[in-house]
């Protein structure tokens, strides 16, 4: 019986050792995107709870996102001595971000900037998928708006 083992390719190999450990990346990812979207606050009595930094009207996307990254390096050094800035100065590039019951911290949106330079320097194929989870981690603050109908408006 011939031994059939199957050898990987010289391109092969250094395609494996390419990839990133996907599951810490991930986890990288959601943990920095989601500092953006809200901080850990305590109420009068030391409970923790989660605090808004912002809320959206309308979901954001790849593009969108792409040009929040494009521009952060600026945006934090306009803010370099603050401890913190309004999410509008930040992620607003419309109407559709309107700002919280508190500030983005500034070492949360360095933190954002130091994975997003790692990432497009070290693994550039990922890139827009990148741009893609950040989206749907941000669109977590979405919420959809009310329409007030009012008592003349009554659509019966």
């Amino acid at each position: 019986m011939i031994d059939t083992e199957i050898i990987p390719t010289e391109k092969e190999q250094v395609k494996q050792e390419k990839l990133p450990d996907f599951g810490l990346l991930r986890e990288q990812i959601r943990n920095t995107i989601e500092a953006l979207c809200g901080i850990e606050a305590e109420d009068s009595w030391g409970n923790p709870y989660w605090e808004r930094t912002f809320t959206t009207s309308e979901k954001v996307d790849t593009d969108y996102m792409q040009v929040i990254f494009n521009g952060l390096k600026k945006d934090i050094l306009n803010h370099i001595f603050d401890e913190s800035v309004p999410a509008q100065e930040i992620l607003a590039l419309d109407d559709r971000i309107a700002n919280g019951n508190a500030n983005i911290p500034i070492a949360a949106l360095e933190s954002a900037m130091r994975l997003y330079d790692d990432i497009k320097a070290i693994y550039p194929d990922f890139i827009n998928q990148f741009y893609s989870t950040s989206a749907n981690i941000i669109n977590q603050n979405y919420i959809e708006q009310q329409v007030d109908v009012g008592d003349d408006e009554i659509p019966f």
